[in-house]
């Protein structure tokens, strides 16, 4: 009797020993297979706080002038040689100080690179373009340098990778 109970055992045993190496294996063998699948996925990078803040206002600054520019051409009379005075008081007294508000704003912002500096020249554009509205080829360059800025912020916003992080959506421009 004794015999039978240590063949019992025994074969215990052995099934235990190799239901555990069976399952080692196994989560060896998984464990290898997820990390080789995941080589080649990346996480972003968490960007810094400065880059995030300088992206935040370069947003907030090409949504300004897009809405003013757009506000602009709203504006504009269809008789461009000949504007009422309602439209010259507009302009002198409401659009042209938040223009000229927003600009200075941009030109004191402690943010640098290519996307505020064609922010710059697009808002002096625009400020140009409300000194000779009837000149439709000004108009045009200076929409298309509207248009060519919001673009830069974007893209300076996305080479940091701080759009997600943004209180604020982009706006395309309309014109």
């Amino acid at each position: 009797m004794d015999e039978t109970v240590n063949l019992g055992l025994g074969s215990k045993l052995r099934y235990f020993i190799t239901l555990l190496l069976g399952c080692v294996v196994s989560m060896a063998v998984s464990y290898g297979v997820v990390r080789y699948l995941s080589q080649g996925l990346t996480h972003d990078p968490v960007p810094e706080s400065a880059e995030v803040r300088d992206a935040e206002q370069l947003r907030q600054f090409s949504n300004a002038l897009l809405r003013l520019t757009a506000e602009y051409l709203n504006h504009l009379p269809q008789n461009v040689q000949a504007p009422s005075h309602g439209f010259r008081t507009w302009l002198e007294q409401d659009f042209r100080p938040r223009l000229n508000n927003l600009r200075r704003q941009m030109a004191g912002a402690p943010v640098s690179g290519e996307a505020l500096t064609r922010l710059l020249a697009a808002a002096d554009g625009v400020a140009k373009m409300t000194t000779h509205p009837a000149q439709g080829d000004l108009q045009r360059e200076v929409l298309r340098k509207v248009r060519e800025a919001a673009v830069a912020v974007e893209a300076q916003i996305a080479a940091v990778r701080a759009d997600l992080y943004l209180s604020q959506p982009p706006l395309m421009p309309g014109f």
